[in-house]
């Protein structure tokens, strides 16, 4: 498959970068045909462009070009694993700050009852209300794991929602 007279022989292939091309590539490999996903760009003799993937690494062992593709696959890998703890990261930290906020509203709809209550019948509060005004003002604390602040949110909030239901119906 791989053309050595177009090419050259592999002491005159230099090294030019890695990349992913993502799931579901129809990338080839120039040794043995196969679609690769993490792809390794190297220069022929004329300078021109060819992809290899980690399959075909073994033909360049002992040279030069062998450290610097396993360099480069190790690099890559840490990169994909470092993206996707990022994602992961980042991704409850919106799913925590979308809780915060349906949180939020929910304290603010049962605030303004129980501060309607006060203004039209006074100070003193039912129970429902009085629970209403107990539980929007319970502030959360600091939370290691972003999955207990998600859960912290999530019960508040559903706990204040049938609260500010039975108030509504006093």
């Amino acid at each position: 498959m791989f053309d050595f007279s177009h090419h050259g022989q592999i002491d005159a292939h230099r090294y030019r970068g890695y990349y992913d091309a993502q799931l579901g590539s129809t990338t080839q490999c120039a040794y043995c045909g196969r679609i690769i996903r993490y792809c390794y760009a190297i220069h022929n003799q004329h300078g021109k462009t060819f992809v290899i993937g980690s399959c075909d690494f073994a033909r360049y062992r002992g040279t030069k070009l062998f450290r610097q593709l396993k360099a480069a696959q190790v690099l890559q890998e840490a990169l994909l694993k470092n993206i996707r703890h990022d994602l992961k990261h980042f991704d409850d930290k919106a799913a925590v700050r979308e809780r915060r906020k349906a949180w939020a509203k929910a304290r603010r709809d049962g605030t303004k009852i129980v501060n309607m209550w006060k203004l039209n019948q006074g100070e003193w509060l039912p129970k429902e209300l009085y629970e209403l005004r107990v539980t929007a003002e319970e502030k959360p604390r600091q939370y290691k794991r972003q999955t207990a602040a998600m859960r912290w949110y999530e019960q508040q909030t559903e706990k204040i929602i049938v609260l500010t239901n039975l108030a509504s119906s006093i």
